[in-house]
């Protein structure tokens, strides 16, 4: 790649930008794609050494907008903001696929500021309104945001890491950790909570990486690749469970558990105790499913077996939080057990 972008007659030009934007329309896959990659390229070392940076150049990669009939609103990173290049705002119904070019007034060559008003809220409206349109009639176009010339390099790719290794400071971590060690919470649900933000549990994409030959699907919703911030955030039993208790989740707009893990319990300080007992009850149903094949997804979801267990273990009959009120309500609906004695939840390891 690197020999194709010294190449400056127009031929080489035109095929680094076809190489481009084959190397993003691959980091665009879902994560079923990279799995059957891996299985078919396992041995091949530049493959391997493209999975291991995959988060990184998600994270780097821009598109430049030119014309906007490329790039999809809500499923690419197109914004100039170096840590956020996906809009946060929610995609309004029947526009979840809507294509940038239809936010640019026609044959006038600026942004449509009515529709941003109406589709967005303040802080993607100001990063949207900082994207210059001087290029319209051009394609887009792939760079990566963290070099001046929007050309990608080991090196800036090393920096990258290095920064995202550490985004929190030293202080800020040490308290976060000090206040999951004072939850009133089992031993065990606080040491999965660790294990999980340091990305050191046995999941498929962990096991894989040491070349342990195992199946890279998520055991429970069988489709995407196993990973710890899948596991708990983006599986579909994770997002029936968070967004059961009014949680919101969004996995897309986070680079690993840690930082989903740290945004949610700020946004949610009443029910901090409560996010990590739900968390532990997710960790256990995907275990008993890949040791026992016993899978209680639907259960757990429609006979409230979380809600009724939180409930007994966790939230006295004075909690006032809005997530402790829903677990009385469904701990109530469902009779207040979760089905399952305490020794099934606590009796095993993380």
């Amino acid at each position: 790649m690197d020999r194709l972008h010294r190449r400056t007659d127009s031929v080489g030009i035109q095929d680094f930008r076809k190489a481009q934007f084959g190397y993003f329309k691959a980091l665009r896959q879902e994560e079923i794609y990279w799995k059957q990659r891996s299985r078919k390229l396992w041995p091949s070392y530049i493959w391997s050494s493209i999975l291991a940076a995959k988060s990184i150049l998600k994270d780097g990669c821009r598109l430049r907008v030119g014309n906007g009939s490329s790039i999809r609103i809500w499923h690419d990173p197109w914004l100039l903001n170096p840590r956020q290049g996906f809009v946060t705002s929610e995609p309004s119904p029947g526009r979840e696929d809507a294509i940038v070019d239809q936010l640019i007034l026609a044959g006038e060559n600026s942004w449509d500021y009515n529709l941003l008003a109406d589709l967005f809220n303040e802080e993607d409206r100001g990063q949207i309104m900082k994207i210059p349109l001087i290029a319209h009639g051009r394609e887009d176009r792939m760079f990566w945001i963290h070099d001046k010339k929007g050309a990608y390099s080991v090196r800036s790719g090393y920096k990258l890491l290095m920064a995202n290794s550490f985004t929190h400071s030293h202080n800020t971590i040490e308290s976060f950790w000090n206040k999951i060690w004072r939850y009133k919470i089992p031993a065990k649900v606080r040491n999965l909570i660790w294990k999980a933000s340091l990305n050191v549990l046995p999941t498929t994409d962990q096991l894989r990486a040491k070349r342990v030959d195992v199946d890279s699907h998520c055991p429970v919703c069988l489709t995407h690749e196993e990973s710890v911030l899948h596991v708990f955030v983006s599986c579909e039993l994770a997002q029936k469970v968070w967004e059961t208790v009014g949680i919101a989740s969004s996995p897309r707009l986070v680079a690993n558990f840690q930082d989903w893990l740290t945004t949610t319990l700020k946004n949610h300080q009443q029910d901090q105790e409560i996010i990590a007992m739900l968390c532990w009850a997710i960790w256990m149903n995907r275990n008993e499913t890949v040791w026992n094949a016993k899978s209680f997804t639907v259960r757990l979801i429609e006979t409230n077996l979380i809600s009724g267990f939180i409930l007994r273990v966790v939230v006295s009959g004075s909690c006032g939080s809005c997530v402790g009120r829903r677990f009385r309500e469904y701990g109530n609906r469902s009779g207040g057990g979760c089905g399952f004695g305490g020794d099934f939840w606590f009796g095993g390891g993380a």
